[in-house]
């Protein structure tokens, strides 16, 4: 099965990449994703994403298919063939 990644700001600067596909054996839950992304993008990745205690960070939004994940089971969300999954690091701004 195949889950498309999706980075934007700084994810996508450090991974490199706007988008990737994500290939496993039997259905991942989103824990299982971040994990694997851990290994392959190392320890900055996972600084950014989550906090000592190993849960993501405030202000970062995780989204399956446009759905926020905090909505869905949290890290426990069971992901299907072709779903997409967006990263989302904490946005400032106005006026």
């Amino acid at each position: 099965m195949k889950v498309k990644v999706l980075y934007y700001a700084t994810f996508r600067q450090m991974t490199g990449c706007k988008a990737e596909d994500i290939e496993f054996n039997e259905a991942p839950k989103v824990k299982d994703l971040i994990y694997l992304l851990f290994q392959k993008y190392g320890g900055d990745f996972r600084k950014a994403l989550v906090n000592s205690e190993g849960e993501v960070k405030d202000f970062i939004k995780i989204l399956v298919n446009g759905r926020n994940i905090d909505f869905l089971e949290g890290l426990d969300t069971l992901l299907d063939d072709g779903d997409r999954v967006y990263f989302f690091p904490p946005v400032a701004g106005g006026v």
